[in-house]
């Protein structure tokens, strides 16, 4: 069995910044919403309702 290079696997995540100024709205919920809509019909995800979570502080 050929040996996998999990680094030579890994895509990367970097299209921009994201900044609270820019945002059509700052309630979460209605963030997610938005977002998950346009993930949703553009039809390009093949699993739209997948998520990964974080959280930070100051």
């Amino acid at each position: 069995m050929a040996s996998v290079q999990l680094a030579d696997m890994r895509k990367p995540y970097v299209s921009g910044t994201l900044l609270e100024k820019d945002l059509p709205t700052l309630n979460p919920i209605e963030l997610f919403e938005k977002w998950f809509l346009e993930v949703k019909e553009d039809g390009l995800m093949y699993e739209s309702n997948a998520v990964a979570l974080s959280t930070t502080t100051k």
